[in-house]
């Protein structure tokens, strides 16, 4: 292996075949990761690889192409303009400002790098408007992954106003593309605590000054829809909106690959004899880590390109696939991987994405709902014990119940009282358990937690060497007493 390649990260347009696709895979057996640019999207099945829709000749789209694959790997130092003998290449025609230098590989030149650092090129500012209605919780909704690519519009009408403690947040970075609020405020005094600083800092661009609320109101009527947030002097009515119409759509992007780490890592020592539980990192949140730990089980994230063999590992006693953005239509590695687990009948917990992933690998269909949930407060009725709860919700697609097979062991467990949808699934034979809603909070309610009492205790029973129990008819109504919710609070769980 070339040790001067080796880490470096590569930018390729024509990369679905041809000379972009050699290209591709003799950088990949050097060690550089990828960002593949085609019509296709394809990422060639290579390591490391984030494979981009986009049409070469559109200078917009190859420079969100760029653009994602810095966001991705974090630089950027080589580029390979590859569009065909003969082909209009914008990068080729006009270079963007940050590239140093360029070569048509067509044309038989060489291929040059960029700096070994470029700027932060993150598209930020445009992207899918989603509503939030939580009062609290701000901080863990910008650094929460599965806002990735999303502008988060909050109809509470002050934001800001108890700062930002470092703690809390659910990631190493905000994910959002934007945040749009009523009112801005400065409650505490430390500027390095203020929610505003902690956006600069990301160059993610906010708002203040919306009628948030009617915001809301029209986009319930109207559904999810693409925005971008101009900058200070850009006030051309027309422009904008061509510039929001050409934000690419939701459905079309993969900001899996963007979110979910490029390695694995282990949460505890082997030492603790606590159970191992493998997460599937989609866009997973601190606070599923730490509820899994406070129950007493070791932790080892996988990212999102993880093999059964990986997941599976004889030393694992349970799986979970987290949470994370966009549409799992687009995830058909993980659909396959989700298969082998059940096949497996290890322990397995989905949540939010991983629950729709799941869906799918049951065999059910998956759509988009109008305007999503994303709140603290949506109803949940467990139709075993009839028990309700109040949950912390923040997605765009539903699992479809009537398309889910008779034949796959799965039933519906749960719903949306709001609207019906599909909250949760359960195996009739095996320890398996997906929810729709976020049971680990922050933000939001504690009501389902119990959703990580019976996972844990599932991998703990097989990692003392017996098989747990299926889940449908194992689940008791769950109440917690003065002293309990008390203990709970006071542990964050």
């Amino acid at each position: 292996m070339n040790t001067k390649l080796e880490g470096k990260v590569a930018f390729i347009t024509g990369a679905s075949r041809g000379i972009g696709a050699a290209a591709a895979r003799s950088l990949a057996s050097e060690g550089v990761k990828l960002g593949l640019a085609s019509r296709s999207g394809a990422d060639l099945d290579l390591p490391d690889a984030l494979g981009l829709v986009c049409d070469v000749r559109d200078r917009k789209q190859v420079e969100r192409a760029v653009a994602a694959t810095v966001e991705r790997f974090g630089r950027l130092d080589i580029c390979i303009a590859n569009a065909g003998v003969g082909s209009y290449h914008s990068l080729v025609e006009a270079p963007p400002e940050h590239i140093e230098e360029m070569i048509d590989v067509n044309l038989k030149g060489t291929i040059y790098t960029f700096r070994a650092a470029i700027p932060h090129l993150i598209e930020s500012g445009e992207g899918d408007l989603v509503v939030n209605t939580s009062q609290t919780g701000y901080q863990e909704i910008a650094t929460d992954p599965s806002y990735a690519g999303q502008l988060v519009v909050m109809t509470y009408p002050l934001i800001g106003n108890y700062g930002r403690v470092r703690a809390d947040d659910q990631s190493e970075r905000p994910w959002l593309r934007g945040l749009i609020v009523a009112n801005a405020t400065a409650a505490v005094l430390d500027d390095a605590r203020q929610l505003a600083t902690m956006l600069r800092e990301a160059d993610i661009p906010a708002i203040a000054g919306v009628d948030t609320r009617a915001l809301a109101r029209h986009l319930r009527s109207n559904g999810c829809l693409r925005a971008i947030v101009t900058a200070p002097g850009q006030t051309d009515p027309e422009e904008a909106r061509a510039l929001a119409r050409a934000v690419p759509r939701w459905e079309d992007q993969d900001f899996v690959a963007h979110v979910s780490p490029s390695g694995a890592r282990d949460v505890g020592d082997p030492s603790e004899g606590g159970p191992l539980v493998v997460i599937l990192d989609f866009g997973l949140k601190t606070n599923i880590v730490d509820s899994l730990r406070r129950r007493g089980a070791r932790v080892r994230i996988l990212p999102h390109t993880a093999t059964a063999a990986e997941a599976l590992a004889p030393d694992v006693d349970g799986v979970v696939f987290s949470p994370g953005p966009g549409d799992p239509a687009r995830l058909d590695g993980p659909v396959a991987l989700a298969r082998a687990v059940i096949e497996d009948g290890r322990p397995l917990l989905g949540i939010c994405l991983g629950h729709q992933i799941i869906g799918r690998a049951a065999g059910a269909g998956t759509r988009r709902l109008p305007f999503g949930h994303h709140a603290a407060n949506h109803p949940v009725q467990d139709l075993e014990t009839g028990l309700v709860q109040v949950t912390a919700q923040n997605h765009e697609v539903t699992v479809i119940g009537e398309t889910l097979p008779a034949a796959s062991g799965f039933v519906v467990s749960q719903i949306d009282l709001n609207d019906g949808s599909v909250e949760g699934l359960r195996h009739s034979e095996k320890p398996i358990e997906t929810v729709q809603y976020h049971p680990e909070g922050g933000p939001g309610p504690l009501d389902a937690l119990a959703v990580f009492d019976r996972f844990v205790k599932a991998a703990s029973i097989r990692h003392g060497g017996a098989q747990p129990e299926p889940t449908v008819g194992a689940v008791e109504p769950f109440h917690l007493d003065t002293a309990e919710m008390r203990r709970r609070l006071q542990g964050m769980d």
